[in-house]
């Protein structure tokens, strides 16, 4: 696994076409990962296939940051090669405001998750899904303002950030939590 493309996979700056996120799997990193959400959250299987599997891909981004070598960190952000010109603090900006968003998605994942556990699918399933959308919308693709934000302007918005979205296919199977 090279260390660029992890810190692009980390960075989610460019769109995320140009390479296999599959090809950053590390079966170390996948029993980190496995044993992290068993503490943290026991399961994901009760919670809905995006969701989930959204929920994987940020806890293995954060036991990536393990795999990245000290003396790599000072090109950290520099990973994506567009120009000799290339903004440096401008990347630095970008990478510690997502670094940042990790840090705070690992913290809120708990209560998201417990609080989705407590809605009652089958009498409240209006409630349930419009919840596991809304935590969806917040983790995965980080809508800014949200709660002044109607359906249609959210999902406009995931319209746009899909395709920066770097998260493993079906990293959730894999983990089998």
């Amino acid at each position: 696994m090279r260390e660029q493309d992890i810190l692009r996979f980390l960075a989610d700056l460019s769109p995320s076409q140009d390479f296999d996120d599959n090809s950053l799997i590390d079966q170390e990193i996948i029993e980190l990962c496995r044993n992290l959400i068993k503490k943290n959250i026991f399961t994901l299987k009760d919670i809905p296939f995006e969701l989930a599997n959204t929920i994987a891909n940020t806890f293995y981004k954060l036991c990536l940051f393990s795999k990245i070598n000290r003396d790599v960190a000072f090109w950290l952000p520099r990973y994506h090669d567009t120009s000799e010109e290339e903004d440096v603090v401008e990347n630095y900006i970008r990478f510690f405001k997502n670094y940042n968003k990790l840090k705070a998605d690992i913290q809120s994942i708990p209560g998201f998750v417990n609080g989705l556990r407590e809605i009652d699918r089958v009498n409240k399933p209006e409630l349930y899904n419009y919840s596991v959308e809304y935590v969806t919308d917040c983790l995965k693709y980080d809508i800014e303002n949200i709660n002044f934000k109607d359906i249609f302007e959210r999902r406009r918005d995931r319209e746009i950030k899909k395709k920066y979205i770097r998260e493993i296919t079906d990293l959730v199977y894999i983990l089998d939590v």
